[in-house]
C-alpha cells in the first residue's frame, strides 16, 4: 500500500510523467512489473478515489486488517455508518448526497478537525486552498475527497441485517437470523395443531337479509394437524355489515368453537393438545385456557404433570430494539405457524381463478376492480326495479349474470380446494417417510395403482405373481394429508370429551333458546353469517340413544359453524340431551342426494310411531275383536238348519246396524235409513 501511494505522489510531482514513469518501473520493479502504462496511471486514480480497496483486492486487504479496503479515520467511519443509520430507505447513494452536501456547505467532518479546507490541504500538502471548495456532489466524477467515492463508502454501509434492525426494529432483524430446525417425526395425530385466520383474495356477493347484496371479503378461520398437515376444521364467513355501515368481524368467541370441536367432535391425542397460536383473532387468552383446563379435568383426568390444552403463541416485538430506545409496534412471529401460512398460499392459488380478484396486496391488486363493483351495483338495481314492475319477468332476471360469484357458491368452490389440498400426494412434507407416510404400490397398465399393504394375507402370493407377469413396477406412493390422519387416528385412540363439556366450554351466552316445531324440527341460527338451517328434532346421546324431542318444547341449542353437521341440544337447565342431525337442503329430482335426510326421515317416522303405538293399541284390540266376533257368527251360520224363505225376509225388515261403539253386534232395532239391509256376507272382512 505505501508502494502505490509513493508511485502516486512521484507521478502527481513530476514535470514528465513519462520519464518519471519509466524511473519508477526500476524502483519498484517487483509490483510494477507486467502493468501496462494504463493500468498504472488507472490504479493511481483508483487509490485517490476510492483509498486502498481501488489498488488491492479484499482478500489482500483482509490480510492487512483493513475493513472493505477502507483507510479511512475511524471517527469519519462511525459518522458515515451512522448517516446510514439514520435513512430508513437504505439508499447509501441519498446518504452520499447528504454527506457531500454537509461536506461543500463547510460543515466539520469527524476524523478530519475541520471541514473541506482541512481535507484539502491533508490531501494536497504545501499546495495554496482554493477560493471555494472543489468538491461536487456527483459520484460520476472523480471531484470528492480521497476515499469518499461511492462505490467505497457504499461498501462501508451497514451490513443488511443490522441496517433493517436499526430503521425497522427487532422483526426485520430476525429475518435475517436462523430458523430453528422442527420436525412432525414422533409426534401423534391432534397432539399438536396450528390454526389462523386469513382473507381470501376475492370479493363474494353476500346478501344481508332483505338488503341489496354487497360485495364482500371473505374471512377463513382453519386448524390445521402439524403431523399430517391435514385442514381438520375449518369454516369461512363474509364480513357483515352493521345497521351503520361499519363492518362485523369474526370476533373472539370463534376459539370457543374451535376449542369445543377439537376435544368433543375431534378428539386430542392421550398426552393431551398443545396449539400453536397467535395473538388476534385466532389467538387464546391465558383465563380461558386456565377455564378450558379446568373443564376437561372435571371429565377426564389430565396426564400427569400437565394440562390437557398447552398453548405456545408466537413472540412478540414490542419492546425496543436496545435499552433507551421507544417501544416498538407490536408484531408477532409468521415462521411461528409457518405450515399453516404455507397452505393459505395453496388455498390462494387454487382460488385465484374466481372473477372478483382483489390481488394478494394493494400493488397487485386488479386495476379494473373498482368498476366490476359500480357495474354490479348497476345491474343489482336495474333488476330489482324491473322485478317489482313486473314480478312474471323474475324467472327471466335470474339468469343476470354478475361479475362476482355470490358466497355460497364461493364456500362450495372452497370445500373443494380443500378437499383437493387434504387428498394431494405430489407434496414435498417434512419427515413423511419417517412417520411411514407412504405405501407401497404397483402401477398396473391403465394408470391404476394397486395397493400392495392392502392386498389380504392369502391373496399376497397371486398378487405378486400377477405383477411378475405383468411387469407392473413397484414404487413408493407418498400418503396425502387426509389419509395420513386417517392412519394415525385409526393406530390411535383419541380421547373425545363429553357432550356436557363441550357446553361448558361454549357457555350459555352462545346458546339459542328455541322451540321444537310442530313438524319436530329445529330453525337454527349461524351466529357469524346469519344463514338459517334446519335440523331435526331427533336427538342422540353419547351412549346411542335416540329421543324424539316434544314438540312445542323449549331448549337451549348450541350450532357450531366448525361441525354444522349437528347441533347440541339441551333442556333449559342445561342438562344435554344429545345432538341433532342436519336437514340439508337438495336440489328438487336428485333422489340421490335426498338418500341422507330420507334416512333421518325415516328415523323419525319410526320415532313417531312408536309414540303412536299406545294411541293405537285399543283401536287394534276393538277391530280384532271385530273381526273374531263375526268369524264366530259365520261359523255359527253355517252350522244352523237351514232357514226358510219366510224367515229371511223378516230378517232383512228387521235389518241391522252398527253400534256406535264400533262391535256392530247385530241389533233388533230397526235402521234410520233407506239403504238396502245388509247380509252376513256384508260381515265377513
Amino acid at each position: 500500500m505505501l508502494t502505490w501511494e509513493a508511485v502516486a505522489q512521484r507521478l502527481e510531482s513530476a514535470p514528465e510523467k513519462g520519464r518519471e514513469l519509466q524511473r519508477l518501473r526500476v524502483d519498484f520493479a517487483g509490483v510494477l512489473q507486467g502493468l501496462s502504462r494504463g493500468t498504472i496511471y488507472r490504479k493511481v486514480s483508483a487509490l485517490r478515489a476510492e483509498g486502498a480497496a481501488g489498488v488491492l483486492g479484499k482478500a489482500a486487504l483482509r490480510k492487512l486488517g483493513v475493513r472493505d479496503g477502507s483507510t479511512l479515520p475511524k471517527a469519519f467511519i462511525t459518522h458515515w455508518r451512522k448517516r446510514c443509520a439514520g435513512h430508513q430507505r437504505m439508499k447509501a447513494l441519498s446518504v452520499w448526497h447528504d454527506l457531500m452536501a454537509e461536506l461543500i456547505g463547510g460543515a466539520i467532518i469527524p476524523g478530519y478537525d475541520g471541514d473541506w479546507r482541512a481535507i484539502w490541504l491533508l490531501e494536497h500538502p504545501g499546495c495554496l486552498v482554493p477560493a471555494r471548495c472543489p468538491y461536487a456532489a456527483d459520484h460520476r466524477r472523480n471531484a470528492h475527497p480521497r476515499g469518499w467515492s461511492y462505490r467505497n463508502l457504499k461498501a462501508l454501509a451497514p451490513e443488511v441485517d443490522v441496517w433493517k434492525a436499526a430503521t425497522q426494529g427487532v422483526a426485520a432483524a430476525r429475518a435475517y437470523l436462523p430458523s430453528l430446525p422442527h420436525t412432525r417425526v414422533g409426534l401423534g395425530p391432534m397432539e399438536v395443531i396450528t390454526m389462523d385466520d386469513v382473507w381470501h383474495d376475492v370479493e363474494v356477493l353476500f346478501l344481508h337479509g332483505r338488503e341489496m347484496p354487497t360485495h364482500e371479503r371473505p374471512v377463513e378461520v382453519g386448524v390445521l394437524d402439524v403431523l399430517t398437515g391435514c385442514h381438520v376444521a375449518w369454516q369461512v364467513w363474509p364480513v357483515r355489515r352493521r345497521a351503520d355501515g361499519s363492518r362485523e368481524m369474526v370476533d373472539a368467541s370463534v376459539q370457543r368453537f374451535i376449542q369445543a370441536q377439537l376435544f368433543c367432535g375431534i378428539g386430542i391425542h392421550p398426552r393431551g393438545l398443545t396449539e400453536l397460536l397467535e395473538h388476534g383473532t385466532a389467538g387464546l387468552a391465558d383465563d380461558e385456557v386456565r377455564r378450558i383446563n379446568a373443564i376437561l379435568a372435571r371429565y377426564i383426568t389430565p396426564p400427569e404433570g400437565r394440562d390437557w390444552l398447552t398453548v405456545c403463541r408466537s413472540s412478540t416485538t414490542g419492546e425496543p430494539i436496545a435499552k433507551g430506545l421507544f417501544c416498538e409496534r407490536a408484531c408477532g412471529n409468521p415462521r411461528h405457524k409457518a405450515m399453516i401460512e404455507s397452505s393459505w398460499n395453496l388455498l390462494h392459488n387454487a382460488l385465484a381463478s374466481l372473477p372478483a380478484q382483489v390481488g394478494k396486496d394493494r400493488d397487485h391488486a386488479p386495476a379494473d376492480q373498482e368498476g366490476l363493483r359500480r357495474e354490479d351495483k348497476a345491474l343489482l338495481q336495474m333488476v330489482n326495479e324491473v322485478a317489482k314492475a313486473n314480478p312474471a319477468a323474475l324467472d327471466i332476471l335470474r339468469q343476470a349474470e354478475f361479475h362476482a360469484v355470490s358466497f355460497h357458491q364461493f364456500k362450495e368452490a372452497l370445500r373443494l380446494v380443500k378437499e383437493r389440498i387434504n387428498r394431494r400426494t405430489d407434496h414435498a412434507l417434512e419427515g413423511w417417510e419417517a412417520c411411514g407416510f407412504v405405501r407401497h404400490v404397483a402401477n398396473l397398465p391403465g394408470g391404476a395403482e394397486l395397493d400392495l399393504e392392502a392386498v389380504p394375507a392369502d391373496r399376497r402370493e397371486a398378487t405378486a405373481a400377477l405383477i411378475k407377469t405383468l411387469r407392473a413396477p413397484v414404487s413408493l406412493r407418498k400418503m396425502s394429508p387426509l389419509e395420513a390422519f386417517s392412519a394415525a387416528s385409526a393406530a390411535t385412540t383419541l380421547v373425545r370429551f363429553p357432550l356436557a363439556a363441550a357446553m361448558e366450554i361454549l357457555g350459555a351466552d352462545l346458546a339459542q333458546e328455541l322451540a321444537v316445531s310442530p313438524r319436530g324440527t329445529l330453525q337454527v341460527r349461524d351466529r357469524f353469517s346469519q344463514e338459517r338451517l334446519t335440523y331435526l328434532a331427533l336427538a342422540t346421546d353419547e351412549a346411542g340413544n335416540r329421543k324424539e324431542l316434544t314438540r312445542g318444547a323449549r331448549l337451549r341449542v348450541w350450532a357450531n359453524p366448525f361441525n354444522p353437521a349437528t347441533i347440541l341440544v339441551a333442556d333449559l337447565e342445561g342438562h344435554p340431551l344429545g345432538i341433532c342431525p342436519l336437514l340439508e337442503a337438495t336440489r328438487f329430482g336428485n333422489p340421490e342426494a335426498d338418500q341422507a335426510n330420507l334416512g333421518l326421515w325415516q328415523q323419525a317416522n319410526a320415532e313417531q310411531k312408536k309414540r303412536l303405538e299406545p294411541l293405537l293399541q285399543p283401536k287394534r284390540e276393538q277391530a280384532a275383536q271385530t273381526r273374531q266376533n263375526l268369524a264366530d257368527l259365520l261359523t255359527a251360520a253355517k252350522a244352523a238348519q237351514p232357514t226358510s224363505a219366510q224367515n229371511l225376509a223378516a230378517f232383512a225388515d228387521e235389518g241391522a246396524c252398527a253400534s256406535p261403539a264400533g262391535s256392530y253386534p247385530l241389533s233388533a232395532n230397526r235402521c234410520e235409513h233407506n239403504e238396502p239391509a245388509l247380509t252376513l256376507e256384508d260381515f265377513i272382512v
